[in-house]
């Protein structure tokens, strides 16, 4: 009636080739079972802004985004780069501005910026856990 598998055949997204994975953890959760959020947007070409905050020693690349998942919502990722040698926050969902913000070291401006400047399919992955205690966001190019 029913076949067994045993072995995953579908394969997980994985992120754009040379570019890290945020991923933060708080501490361990006293209840790691509660449901977490999970956003998948896909990125889009037609609005790109890039802001410069000098004051700061750091930049941003906001894109345009579409949700990709029924459970989805995001309409915007906020790609901030900054100085390395103070702690990079955790990548944020902000849900009251349909948004997920990342943080990245200046120095992958550049390869982050031709990531998104490809004609491929690009995607933000954002998921939390329920307690908020693991945060774990990527860039995806499927191709």
């Amino acid at each position: 009636m029913g076949s067994a598998i045993a072995g995953s055949t579908i394969s997980s997204p994985e992120p754009a080739p040379g570019i890290a994975v945020l991923e933060h953890s708080i501490i361990p959760s006293p209840n790691p079972h509660l449901p977490g959020k999970l956003e998948v947007v896909k990125l889009l070409n037609r609005r790109w802004r890039t802001i410069a905050l000098p004051e700061q020693n750091a930049q941003e690349l906001v894109l345009a985004a579409r949700p990709a998942s029924r459970s989805s919502s995001v309409h915007w990722v906020h790609f901030r780069f900054q100085d390395a040698s103070d702690p990079l926050p955790a990548p944020e969902l902000e849900y009251a501005f349909d948004r997920i913000r990342l943080y990245y070291p200046l120095d992958q401006l550049d390869q982050i910026q031709q990531v998104l400047r490809t004609y491929r399919d690009r995607f933000c992955y954002f998921w939390q856990a329920g307690d908020a205690s693991r945060v774990r966001a990527w860039l995806f190019t499927p191709h």
